[in-house]
């Protein structure tokens, strides 16, 4: 499936930009989630960042892929990576 646009309902921005096809497969997927109540992409600009270790045990930062609010209380961090999706929550 190639998508070139997805019309955002329960996004906070009132366009998706993805950065790949997975990602823009992503947002399709979480519009029709009937348990997620909101979601957002992160970029530079909303700028929500994870301090995290990398491999040699040093103090890094991740900028998750998308920022997505379940029905449910909590919320998860997302990035699709290649065919897989990594999720912390």
């Amino acid at each position: 499936m190639s998508l070139t646009r997805v019309v955002p309902r329960k996004s906070a921005f009132n366009r998706i930009v993805g950065g790949s096809p997975l990602e823009l497969r992503f947002a399709s997927f979480l519009e029709d989630c009937d348990d997620v109540t909101a979601y957002a992409n992160n970029y530079l600009a909303v700028h929500v960042k994870l301090d995290c270790a990398n491999a040699d045990g040093d103090v890094s930062r991740h900028y998750p892929d998308s920022l997505v609010g379940p029905s449910s209380s909590g919320g998860s961090l997302s990035k699709p990576s290649g065919e897989r999706m990594w999720t912390c929550r």
